[in-house]
């Protein structure tokens, strides 16, 4: 914003635009302004004179102030609008602060008006500079995010080739390798593996939101009846009992991400069950005000109160790879498909042994949208 404000003025009574100007230079104020009455001039000063702050009088012959206030905010959003009436009720001032003014005066009391710009004007500073850091913080996560999938993809070629060649010399020295010398070599395998699968998650979890499918409209059901499709094999492994419970409604979402997070959520049910306990598995869906909730709850080893909020954090494990397999990524990557559509995800659980459910909620729809 320069040194010498511009304000723009809305009004069709010389005299009154008049005495608005000597109670701004009153207060000492330092300004240039220009002031019509019509919508076409409105328009015209709104792209030539670019003001920094618009005070507009309610009631004009030819225009009015609240189609001024629609006009400002599509055209110059960042702009603040300040009305300048002779009457204006408490009711109607409070609805022009919710279309969007910044504030309101009354021409009785003019002494109040130059506080209220400076008001205004430092409201809108604080919000320029908001979004300013807001889109620092958006370019550094894009970057981040860029960095992290190049780093991650290109570190994933040299890890293959040491684990091919100790393959190769493990087996080129065949009985030369004592025992405790091919535990080295498995343990040198295993491990570039294990790091090589860690470079494949976070790959994974660059990439939600940038190469998956676009939102479009799909049956919850059906989405849900795929991953059970595809978790078939452990679900008859573990010979789980999966409940479908509720009402499965028509989302707007990304097809395989939804996808990927039931499958991720039930597959996450069947793995860290009891020994010996049969699984017993529910998935329920309900509508819950204007949210869509899915719950998978079951009676696995559970997890204690104070360790859940580590669930969601990237590479947290609870329990040995002896016992369970996985890198510990998954649950970021079920948050991760949940805060990308603008919902949230949470587990609860009383303990150990006791089982878990974990819980997202995702804005509900309408449910007349169109067949994918």
């Amino acid at each position: 914003m320069a040194d010498k404000l511009k304000i723009l003025m809305l009004e069709d009574q010389p005299a009154d635009a008049e005495l608005a100007v000597e109670a701004l230079l009153k207060a000492g104020l330092v300004f240039s302004h220009t002031r019509v009455d019509i919508r076409d001039g409105f328009i015209a000063a709104l792209e030539e004179f670019r003001p920094d702050i618009i005070l507009a009088d309610y009631r004009l012959p030819a225009f009015d102030g609240l189609a001024a206030l629609a006009i400002a905010v599509e055209r110059a959003p960042d702009v603040p609008f300040v009305f300048v009436s002779g009457a204006m009720g408490e009711e109607f001032a409070i609805e022009t602060l919710h279309q969007g003014a910044a504030d309101y005066v009354l021409k009785g009391h003019l002494s109040k008006l130059a506080p209220a710009v400076n008001r205004a004007l430092q409201d809108a500073e604080e919000r320029r500079r908001r979004k300013e850091a807001e889109a620092k913080v958006l370019r550094s996560n894009a970057e981040l995010e860029q960095f992290a999938y190049g780093m991650a993809h290109d570190m994933r070629q040299p890890l293959r080739m040491i684990t091919s060649y100790m393959q190769l010399l493990e087996a080129g020295l065949g009985d030369r390798v004592n025992a405790e010398q091919r535990e080295y070599f498995h343990f040198a395998i295993d491990g570039a593996k294990r790091l090589d699968t860690m470079l494949l998650g976070l790959l994974e979890y660059s990439q939600i939101g940038r190469l998956g499918e676009p939102p479009a409209g799909i049956s919850s059901r059906g989405v849900l009846d795929q991953a059970l499709l595809f978790l078939q094999p452990a679900i008859a492994e573990a010979r789980a009992d999966v409940r479908i419970e509720g009402d499965w409604p028509r989302i707007f979402a990304s097809p395989d991400e939804m996808l990927h997070l039931l499958q991720n959520l039930i597959g996450n049910a069947l793995k860290f069950r009891v020994a010996g306990r049969t699984p017993q598995i529910t998935v329920r869906s309900e509508i819950d005000g204007k949210a869509w909730r899915v719950s998978i709850a079951d009676n696995g080893i559970g997890i204690l109160p104070e360790q859940i909020g580590r669930l969601f954090q990237v590479f947290q494990r609870f329990h040995p790879r002896t016992s369970y397999e996985g890198i510990g990524i998954g649950l970021v990557l079920c948050r991760r498909i949940v805060e990308h559509h603008d919902g949230r995800i949470w587990a609860e659980s009383a303990g150990e042994s006791q089982g878990c459910t974990f819980i997202f909620s995702l804005p509900a729809v309408n449910e007349d949208l169109e067949e994918p």
